[in-house]
């Protein structure tokens, strides 16, 4: 099984987010019950009535145990594409890199993992290995949300196949999203005494929250100034991404596999692993108003994200958005509300987990944290002690040429393969 032309099969599927992935994931079905994997779906439809489906392939240990040991995980889901960008689902290879929708987000980890799972066909299995692809992630993460709430899967630990250049994560931040409505007074624009402008009174919120966003972001990973102990560490690793540089090589030497005589038996687990940027950041996403040119506006609409590190209180956070927002427009005679519309989990596994320190040996790297949100919370939520690492740039993800460097390809098998030799091929993981 060669991983760059799978990868190429399954860019070939239509999968943005709008559209049904049932094609792909029986395509996956039939590969992973060609290597021996029992296989099953959980299908959902969605608001619109299209068909979404999750696909888990389960490899029991040799005794028929099914509790426990590891899973390999993607989405299989992207973002939508224009035909006339060089990422589409015809993909082109140039200069190493493979250019489509997906290739790095995440389709090639897909490839990557499945391959690595065929090496082990037939081979029995001291713990069970699991092969869980999931619909949605790119609009709110809803497969891996409703394999979590029937609670489908189980395992020791988990690999997440988000593109990270092959660079361990084991954290990232939460994600909130707030909608603030501003209510006014409308009449016409001839007078605007007689009304009171939603839009004006949004400025002055706007112009507030842009103040109080580098207070929050002096804040580093658990509350310490940044720059201060417990922040960032210099290092490689893809964009929002902050670790130690490679125990082995320059600084310019990509995260590749190494062994562990090459990192000298160890890695430092002592550096701290911070975040880029490492404290808390505020984004207005969106912004509506008003009806007409001549109409002073009686409603403005906008939304709020905030991202922070594992550690510190969301709800303190919104609250201070709030009372920033309020204190603002406090003169301006309209009224104001503040509504939760997304938030989501925290995400972060132990320095000391085995699965952890296997990733940074293998790669040579400290596990890190990076901003964005993934999957990994949901595994994480279920008691599963979850890593990031696939290949791929995040730099990349959405982009209109995104593309995964082929050599990134084959090193993910051989350190997926490697997963599975330690935590399900071996007795003891340890």
């Amino acid at each position: 099984m060669n991983v760059l032309e799978l990868t190429r099969e399954l860019v070939g599927f239509n999968t943005v987010s709008t559209e049904s992935n049932a094609e792909m994931a029986g395509r996956l079905v039939c590969l992973m019950e060609s290597l021996g994997f029992a296989t099953g779906i959980q299908s959902v439809t969605d608001a619109l009535g299209v068909v979404k489906q999750n696909v888990i392939g389960l490899c029991a240990a040799h005794d028929g145990r099914t509790d426990g040991g590891l899973i390999l995980s993607g989405h299989m889901d992207t973002v939508p594409f224009r035909p006339d960008q060089k990422a589409t689902l015809s993909p082109v290879e140039e200069h190493g890199r493979l250019f489509g929708r997906g290739t790095c987000d995440m389709k090639g980890a897909i490839a990557a993992q499945v391959v690595a799972a065929s090496r082990f066909a037939g081979r029995p299995l001291a713990r069970p290995l699991r092969l869980v692809f999931t619909f949605d992630e790119e609009v709110g993460c809803l497969g891996a949300k409703a394999l979590r709430d029937a609670r489908l899967v189980n395992a020791d630990c988990a690999i997440v196949g988000e593109p990270t250049g092959l660079t361990p994560i084991r954290m990232h931040k939460v994600y909130w999203v707030l909608r603030v409505t501003i209510v006014g007074r409308a009449c016409h624009s001839s007078d605007p005494r007689r009304g009171v402008s939603a839009v004006k009174a949004a400025v002055r919120a706007l112009a507030a929250l842009e103040r109080l966003e580098p207070e929050l972001g002096r804040t580093g990973p658990r509350g310490t100034a940044r720059g201060g102990p417990g922040g960032p560490v210099p290092g490689n690793g893809p964009p929002g991404f902050n670790a130690p540089r490679p125990s082995s090589g320059g600084a310019g030497e990509p995260a590749g596999i190494v062994s562990r005589a090459a990192s000298g038996g160890c890695v430092d687990r002592d550096a701290r692993s911070g975040f880029d940027p490492d404290g808390t950041t505020l984004n207005v996403g969106t912004l509506k108003a008003g009806v007409a040119h001549n109409v002073v506006p009686d409603r403005c609409v906008f939304t709020i994200d905030f991202r922070h590190p594992p550690g510190q209180a969301p709800v303190a956070i919104r609250e201070r958005i709030e009372a920033t927002v309020c204190a603002a427009v406090q003169e301006s005679g309209v009224g104001v509300e503040v509504e939760q519309v997304l938030s989501e989990l925290p995400f972060e596994t132990a320095a000391t987990a085995p699965i952890v320190r296997f990733m940074e040996e293998a790669t040579g790297f400290t596990a890190g944290g990076v901003s964005y949100s993934t999957e990994a919370k949901e595994f994480a939520s279920l008691g599963i002690a979850t890593v990031i690492v696939g290949p791929g740039s995040i730099e990349k993800a959405h982009q209109e040429d995104e593309y995964v460097p082929v050599d990134e390809l084959g090193r993910a098998v051989e350190l997926y393969a490697r997963a599975i030799e330690r935590f399900s091929l071996l007795a003891d993981p340890e």
